[in-house]
C-alpha cells in the first residue's frame, strides 16, 4: 500500500493554525463560547481527516505481521525494506499528529473548563468517524432504493416534469433591483471601490449590506427544493433517457434547468462572497451561503411538519375523524 508523503489532515492543520492565530491576536475572542466552539469544531475536523489513515495503519500493521509469518504481502512477496520504512514513516507523522492534537486539546479543555479533553479526543474522533460510516452506508442503501424507484417510474411515464423556468424570478429581481438601488445611491468613489474589488460593507455599509445578504438567502430558498430534486434524479433520468424511457422534448427541458441551476448556484456565490464582510463572522460567504440555505430550509420544512401535525392533533381532539397524512412537502 502506498502511504501520502504529507499527512491528508495537512490543510485541515494549517486551517486550524489559522484560526487559532486569528483568535490569539484578539484576546477578547477567547473568553467568547462560539469562538472556543469554532476552534473544536475545527480540532475535530482535523481528527476526522486523518481517522480513516490511522484505521488503514492499524490494518497494515496487522497484516504486516502475517505477511512476515508467512513470508507473505499480498501479491505472495515479502515486503520489501523499502514498504516498511515507508510505513514507518507514515506511522511517525501520525503519532506525533496524535500527540499535537491531544496537546492542543488539553489548551482548549482549560480554556473550556473541561478536564482531560486531551484524552478523550481521539476515541470521540473514532467513534464519530464510525457514525458517520453507518449514515453513509443507510444513506446510499436508500439512494439505490430510490434509484431504482425512478427508473420504474419513468418507464411508467409517471414522474412529474421538469419546470421549464427557474423558480424564484420574483426573489432575484428583488435582489437586483435592491442592489442597483443602492448603487445608484452610492458615491462615485464607493463605485469605484467595487471596481477593484472592496466588499459591500466596506462600499454600502453593514446595516445595507444585512439587508441584501437576507434578500439573496430569500433568493436562494426559491430553488432549493429543485436542487434537492436535481440531486436526487439526474442519474436516473440519464439512465432512463438511455433506456428510451424519456422523450426529446422532456431530455431538452431537463437540460435547460439543470443548467440554469448550476448558473444560479455560481451567480449567488460570487453575490454572497462580495457581500462577506471579512470580520470573521461573515468572510467566505461564497462558500457557506448554499449550505446555509439548506440547512435554513430543512429547518423550515420541519417546523411546518411539526405545525401541521399539531393542527391534526387539535382537530382530531375536537372532530376525531380519518385524516389523509400530510407531509412537509406541503412547504415545497
Amino acid at each position: 500500500m502506498k502511504w501520502p508523503r504529507v499527512l491528508p489532515s495537512c490543510e485541515a492543520v494549517l486551517d486550524y493554525e489559522a484560526l487559532k492565530a486569528a483568535c490569539l491576536a484578539e484576546d477578547a475572542l477567547l473568553t467568547k463560547d462560539e469562538t472556543r466552539q469554532r476552534l473544536r469544531k475545527a480540532l475535530m475536523e482535523r481528527c476526522q481527516k486523518q481517522v480513516p489513515w490511522m484505521l488503514r495503519l492499524h490494518q497494515e500493521r496487522r497484516r504486516l505481521r502475517g505477511a512476515l509469518q508467512h513470508a507473505q504481502w499480498q501479491s505472495d512477496a515479502t515486503p520489501t525494506t523499502g514498504e516498511l520504512r515507508n510505513l514507518e514513516d507514515f506511522e511517525k507523522k501520525c503519532t506525533l499528529e496524535s500527540a499535537k492534537v491531544k496537546e492542543e486539546a488539553n489548551w482548549l479543555g482549560e480554556r473550556d473548563g473541561i478536564p482531560g479533553l486531551g484524552d478523550r479526543i481521539w476515541s470521540e474522533a473514532f467513534e464519530i468517524h464510525a457514525k458517520r460510516n453507518t449514515n453513509k452506508a443507510k444513506h446510499e442503501k436508500a439512494r439505490d432504493n430510490n434509484h431504482d424507484r425512478l427508473i420504474k417510474a419513468y418507464a411508467e411515464r409517471s414522474v412529474r416534469p421538469w419546470p421549464s423556468e427557474l423558480p424564484g424570478l420574483k426573489q432575484r429581481l428583488t435582489y437586483d433591483q435592491m442592489k442597483g438601488t443602492v448603487l445608484k445611491q452610492s458615491s462615485t468613489s464607493a463605485q469605484r471601490a467595487m471596481l477593484h474589488g472592496r466588499s459591500a460593507p466596506q462600499i454600502v455599509g453593514a446595516q445595507v449590506a444585512c439587508q441584501l445578504r437576507s434578500a439573496l438567502m430569500a433568493r436562494c430558498q426559491q430553488i432549493v427544493p429543485l436542487v434537492h430534486r436535481l440531486q436526487a434524479e439526474s442519474r436516473a433520468f440519464r439512465e432512463a433517457v438511455k433506456m428510451g424511457y424519456v422523450d426529446e422534448d422532456a431530455a431538452v427541458r431537463f437540460e435547460e434547468i439543470d443548467y440554469s441551476v448550476k448558473a444560479e448556484i455560481e451567480a449567488v456565490k460570487i453575490e454572497a462572497e462580495w457581500l462577506s464582510d471579512h470580520t470573521g463572522t461573515k468572510t467566505g460567504m461564497g462558500d457557506q451561503i448554499w449550505p446555509a440555505a439548506f440547512e435554513i430550509y430543512t429547518k423550515r420544512r420541519a417546523e411546518v411538519a411539526e405545525q401541521i401535525k399539531s393542527a391534526q392533533r387539535q382537530l382530531n381532539q375536537i372532530q376525531p375523524r380519518p385524516l389523509n397524512s400530510v407531509v412537509a412537502d406541503a412547504v415545497d
